[in-house]
């Protein structure tokens, strides 16, 4: 092997290391920063935001809109009082 060529090899690889290191660095900061308010706020709740579920959501109960389970739930009802 040449000697020259081992050199080179080391830089590369040197430089290839300290890029993995900092996308490492990098992406464990963003998800830290993601994981912080369920982690570290009590209860983990996020107050701020509606509730989206729709079958605990006051406005969809108010619109008549239900969830996919109730539907199907009531439907097979509606079946079997007609049989």
């Amino acid at each position: 092997m040449d000697i020259q060529f081992l050199c080179i090899f080391a830089a590369e690889m040197k430089t290839t290391i300290i890029t993995l290191g900092l996308t490492f660095a990098i992406l464990l900061i963003l998800v830290v920063a993601m994981a912080f308010r369920p982690l570290f706020v009590r209860n983990g709740r996020f107050g701020k935001f509606p509730d989206i579920h729709i079958g605990s959501n006051k406005e969809m109960r108010k619109r008549g809109i239900k969830c996919v389970n109730e539907q199907d739930r009531e439907a097979r009802e509606r079946s079997n009082d007609r049989q």
